[in-house]
């Protein structure tokens, strides 16, 4: 089970301000300015899942959104069987950005270990927004890829294509067991 989240680094509420200048003109008609203020915005649609083999796109809740694979292990020889997904969420951003995307675990993990077996999987990820970001998880908590800039608003679908591979697992077989990792699509404003 993957849950990934959409966050944005920095939430403006939105301020308005009005500004009444009366000045008299030299006609000694009075003016009125009139200013408001836009919020510094990233928002996302919930997740559609476009394209989708031995995976599913569960139910969104808040800001995350779960992914499940319907079989991780083959039931005959307990070997990581192939899975992937392709999610598309509408969005916006209204001021440049940067995004990025990390895994919490460094792959699908499960809490117990024995030897002999794998109690992990890895998977790849490709990111499409703007501009394109890869990430392959290796174990390592908290893996990152470089932040792609945009240097302003952008309106568009974030395409998320996550893959597991049928050798995610080193060809060890798996460990019996629930396996999940966070996924995190991060977007953090520059202004």
């Amino acid at each position: 089970m993957f849950r990934f989240s959409r966050v944005c680094a920095l939430i403006i509420l939105p301020v308005f301000s009005w500004a009444f200048t009366l000045q008299a003109a030299r006609s000694g008609h009075p003016a009125v300015g009139v200013q408001g203020v836009a919020p510094a915005l990233c928002i996302f649609a919930p997740a559609r899942a476009a394209q989708a083999s031995n995976m599913a796109l569960g139910t969104a809740s808040g800001t995350h959104n779960i992914l499940s694979i319907n079989k991780l292990a083959d039931p005959a020889t307990a070997q990581v069987l192939a899975a992937s997904i392709r999610v598309s969420l509408k969005g916006l951003c209204n001021h440049a950005h940067a995004f990025s995307i990390s895994t919490k675990s460094g792959g699908l993990q499960t809490g117990a270990r024995a030897e002999g077996f794998s109690s992990h999987v890895d998977y790849s990820v490709t990111a499409s927004w703007a501009s394109s970001v890869n990430l392959q998880t290796s174990g390592v908590p908290g893996q990152t890829t470089p932040e792609s800039i945009t240097s302003g608003a952008f309106a568009g679908n974030l395409e998320l294509d996550i893959t597991v591979g049928s050798n995610g697992a080193n060809g060890l077989p798996l460990l019996s067991g629930a396996y999940s990792d966070n996924l995190l699509v991060r977007f953090k404003p520059l202004i």
